[in-house]
C-alpha cells in the first residue's frame, strides 16, 4: 500500500500484542503500521525488515516500521533492520505523546533524519537500547527531534549509532533525565549520565523473552550504573540484579545468578533447592548465553560449558523458553533428552531442568 504496508487504521485505537511484522513495505509512509487518529499500544512485538520508499530520494517515504499520530505506548518490543527513504528508520512520530519503555532499536536506517526515531511531538524513552542505527545525513543517528515536544530519555543506552563518526546519536532538543549512556556525548548532560561510554554490547540474539535483545558486557559501562528502573527488563526478567539497575533494556544476570547442581555420582543436573545444592553435588555457575549448551560426563558427573561435546560427554541444550526434560540412566548416569516422562525407560529416572534457573 501507499500507507501502512501491513496495517492502516484511520478509525480508532490499535492494540498489538505478542506479534511480528516482517518485511512489509509501503510506498509513502509506515512500512508496517500506520495509525492516523487513535491510541496505539504495542507490547512484546518485533518489527523487522520493514521499509518505505521506492529507493534513494523518496519524496516522503517516512517511518520504516511505524507511523503514529495520536497517543502511543510501546513496551518490551524490538525494531530491527527497518528502512525509510526519508525520515524515521523505525518510527516517525507526530504523536501527542509517545512512551517507549524496555525496547530495543537495532540496525535501523534512513537516508535523512532519525536512524531509529524521528519525532515532532512529545516523546519519553526509558530503559531502552539503541545500537547500530544510522541516519544517512548524520542528523540523529538514533533520535532526531524537531517540533513542539521535548523528548526525555532516562536509563537508556546509546551504543555505536554513528558508524562514520560524522553525526550525532541524538540531534535536536532532547532532555536527559539521567542515567543514560552514549558513545559520543550527544545524548548525555546530567551528572548521573555516562558520556562516551562503552557498553560492550553482545550481538542481537535470543537471550530469553519474546524478542531478541543485546546483552550488555559484564565489564562494560552499562552494568549497575543505572538509576530507578522498572521491576522487569525487556525479557520480563527481574531487575535490578547486583548493585543497581543496568542502563538499557536488558538487565544482565551475572554468572553467580545462574547455578546448576551436578551430582558427583550420577551426572544428574538439577536446579538448586532454596538456593542450595544437595550433599554430593557441586555448583556450576552458568553465564547468561542462550541457547545454553553444556556437557555432562556420565562417569565423573563433571559438567562443562561447550558448543560440542566429545564422547562420552552428553550434550544438553537449555532452551530460551520451556523446560529441559531428560532421562537419567541408573547405570551410567547419562542424561538423554526427551519430550515427556513416558519416554524414560525402566532403568531411567526423569530429570527436569527449569528454563528459568
Amino acid at each position: 500500500g501507499s500507507y501502512g504496508g501491513a496495517v492502516y487504521n484511520a478509525r480508532g485505537a490499535t492494540d498489538v500484542d505478542s506479534s511480528q511484522f516482517d518485511s512489509n513495505w509501503a510506498r509513502i509512509e509506515a512500512g508496517a503500521l500506520y495509525d492516523t487518529v487513535g491510541t496505539v499500544t504495542v507490547t512484546e512485538t518485533a518489527f523487522t525488515g520493514n521499509s518505505t520508499g521506492d529507493g534513494p530520494g523518496g519524496v516522503y517515504a517516512q517511518a520504516g516500521a511505524v507511523r503514529i499520530s495520536g497517543t502511543a505506548t510501546i513496551t518490551r518490543s524490538l525494531f530491527n533492520g527497518n528502512w525509510a527513504d526519508n525520515q524515521g528508520g523505525a518510527i516517525y512520530s507526530g504523536a501527542d505523546f509517545l512512551t517507549i519503555t524496555s525496547t530495543t532499536f537495532s540496525g535501523n536506517y534512513t537516508l535523512e533524519h532519525g536512524g531509529a526515531i524521528r519525532t515532532t511531538g512529545w516523546l519519553a524513552v526509558a530503559d531502552s537500547t539503541f545500537t547500530a542505527n544510522d541516519a544517512g545525513n548524520d542528523q540523529g543517528e538514533a533520535i532526531y527531534s524537531l517540533g513542539t515536544g521535548l523528548p526525555t530519555i532516562r536509563n537508556t543506552l546509546f551504543a555505536e549509532n554513528d558508524p562514520d563518526s560524522l553525526g550525532s546519536e541524538c540531534t535536536g532538543d532532547i532532555d536527559s533525565l539521567g542515567y543514560n549512556l552514549d558513545s559520543d556525548g550527544s545524548c548525555t548532560s546530567e551528572p548521573t549520565d555516562v558520556p562516551n561510554g562503552d557498553a560492550d554490547l553482545g550481538p542481537l540474539a535470543d537471550n530469553g523473552g519474546p524478542t531478541m535483545t543485546h546483552l550488555p558486557g559484564l565489564t562494560g559501562d552499562a552494568v549497575d550504573n543505572g538509576g530507578d528502573c522498572l521491576t522487569t527488563d525487556q525479557r520480563s526478567f527481574p531487575r535490578p540484579v547486583g548493585d543497581g539497575c543496568d542502563i538499557g533494556s536488558v538487565e544482565l544476570r551475572t554468572a553467580a545468578s545462574y547455578v546448576l547442581c551436578a551430582s558427583f555420582y550420577t551426572g544428574q543436573v538439577t536446579s538448586p533447592l532454596n538456593g542450595q545444592c544437595a550433599s554430593g553435588n557441586y555448583e556450576l555457575d552458568v553465564p547468561e548465553i542462550y541457547p545454553l549448551t553444556f556437557c555432562v560426563n556420565p562417569y565423573t558427573g563433571a559438567v562443562t560449558l561447550s558448543q560440542s561435546c566429545n564422547p562420552p560427554r552428553q550434550p544438553h541444550v537449555m532452551p530460551d523458553a520451556g523446560d529441559l526434560l531428560t532421562c537419567v540412566s541408573l547405570y551410567t548416569g547419562a542424561n538423554r533428552r526427551v519430550f515427556n516422562t513416558s519416554q524414560c525407560l525402566a532403568h531411567e529416572v526423569p530429570n527436569l531442568i527449569p528454563a528459568t534457573l
